[in-house]
């Protein structure tokens, strides 16, 4: 038994496994491919980092030239770069194959957004640990490309060559294959990606798998401790590929409402905690509204929970910019400062109308009645200060379950519906925000 024959050998349990996936049993609509191709994206991508590392340890890639021991091994790798980097889309224009899978997912509106924040990463000389956290998609696609860096930072060719061999490259054929059978190849929505999956079965399984194997073979050189490393490499390629057809074949069927999309499995006792919380706080501020507490002065309170509004809008915006950037940790932690200012307002607030009677808008002199010449004398701000304030109140309610529910599916590592939700939540938290520091502004002159 030769040495290839050995590791597929090993390799079959988990090959075997990868080829009958449950995952190819799932893509039945278009919306099953988008899914599968906005995170199968990473993994087309990486596939070229493997092969360029390859062709930096195989071939010269610097100046001056020189030659290489092995130029059956140079050539092997340059012929798979020349296809991969360079081939002929179904315009006939040259595209790598990472550029024909993006026309793919553009042409049937697959999500392209997280992708294209990589590439921008890269291109603005980010390292590519702060880009794979940034990233907003499932930690199945994250550890996929972390092993295949780790894999590429060892610098062992053998390494690099098994990953793109029993990882990739040798596996590439077989997957496509069971994803063509699930695809209507006459849908002319799937034609540029039914382009894209013929050229790789026909350069895969026919060119580029045999030369990958005799890559493989050559670079071990017979020696044992080198097979055991491939070996172990393979194996655990095969594992980060499995897990990320799970993780894919996991947010498909969350599409159709049966489990969540990713991460930890939706929690319902929060789910209910959150409606309780959203129906026991409008009741309890109205309650404790009609009590009163005399003999405390707590009259300094109003620019207080003013400023924590302000801050709360502040925050927000802040928030927005540190997405859009990429930078999720600082975005987390601003959004987890808001929360505590709402909050903290919100007690205030409570406290301050159990404490103090209520203002009344135009009541000039103080004396709690709004006589008819303080009418006229703010009339013409009265109705905007009144539209202003019951939307403020009646947004203000509205916000708690959206503002919780967005949190929640952050936290769970359901990004797509956090998303949804956040065109929604985040509007009118900063609607909300905003307008409490108004409100504040146009009663101020009439604290007694």
């Amino acid at each position: 038994m030769s040495q290839i024959e050995y590791i597929e050998s090993q390799l079959t349990p988990l090959r075997k496994q990868l080829k009958e996936h449950s995952l190819y049993k799932q893509l039945q609509s278009v919306e099953d491919i988008k899914i599968f191709m906005s995170l199968h994206v990473f993994a087309v991508w990486d596939f070229m980092s493997l092969l360029k590392a390859l062709q930096i340890q195989l071939t010269t890639t610097t100046i001056p030239w020189r030659p290489r021991p092995k130029a059956s091994l140079a050539r092997f790798i340059n012929e798979i770069v020349h296809a991969e980097e360079s081939d002929i889309n179904d315009k006939g224009k040259a595209k790598s194959h990472f550029e024909m899978y993006l026309e793919s997912m553009q042409q049937i509106d697959s999500d392209v957004t997280e992708i294209n924040h990589l590439i921008k990463g890269l291109e603005n000389g980010d390292s590519i640990e702060s880009i794979i956290e940034a990233l907003y998609i499932d930690d199945c696609a994250k550890e996929f490309m972390r092993f295949t860096f780790r894999v590429i930072e060892s610098g062992k060719p053998h390494c690099i060559a098994a990953a793109f061999t029993f990882g990739r490259e040798d596996l590439i054929p077989d997957m496509f294959i069971e994803i063509l059978k699930q695809a209507d190849s006459k849908n002319t929505k799937f034609n540029k990606l039914t382009y894209y999956l013929d050229r790789h079965i026909e350069l895969d399984g026919d060119e580029h798998g045999p030369l990958s194997l005799q890559m493989v073979e050559e670079l071990c050189e017979n020696d044992q401790k080198k097979i055991e490393e491939v070996l172990q490499i393979s194996k655990e390629a095969l594992q980060y590929r499995i897990g990320l057809w799970d993780g894919i074949k996991e947010k498909i069927v969350a599409q159709e409402g049966r489990i969540m999309v990713a991460g930890p499995i939706p929690n319902k006792k929060l789910r209910n905690a959150i409606l309780a919380v959203s129906i026991v706080i409008p009741a309890a501020v109205a309650i404790l509204f009609s009590v009163k507490i005399d003999g405390f002065d707590l009259s300094f309170l109003p620019p207080i929970y003013a400023s924590l509004n302000g801050l709360t809008a502040i925050g927000l915006l802040s928030a927005l910019i540190a997405i859009k950037f990429k930078k999720i940790k600082i975005h987390q932690r601003i959004i987890q400062f808001c929360l505590s200012f709402s909050i903290l307002f919100l007690l205030l607030y409570v406290l301050y109308h159990m404490t103090s009677d209520s203002t009344k808008y135009g009541d000039i002199n103080g004396n709690g009645i709004l006589e008819s010449t303080e009418a006229m004398a703010v009339s013409d701000t009265r109705g905007i200060y009144f539209f202003i304030l019951v939307s403020h109140i009646f947004l203000s309610l509205v916000v708690i379950p959206l503002v919780l529910f967005t949190y929640k599916f952050a936290w769970e590592g359901n990004y797509e519906r956090h998303k949804k939700w956040t065109r929604f939540a985040y509007p009118i938290w900063l609607y909300v925000a905003i307008t409490g520091v108004v409100v504040y502004y146009m009663i101020s002159p009439f604290y007694s």
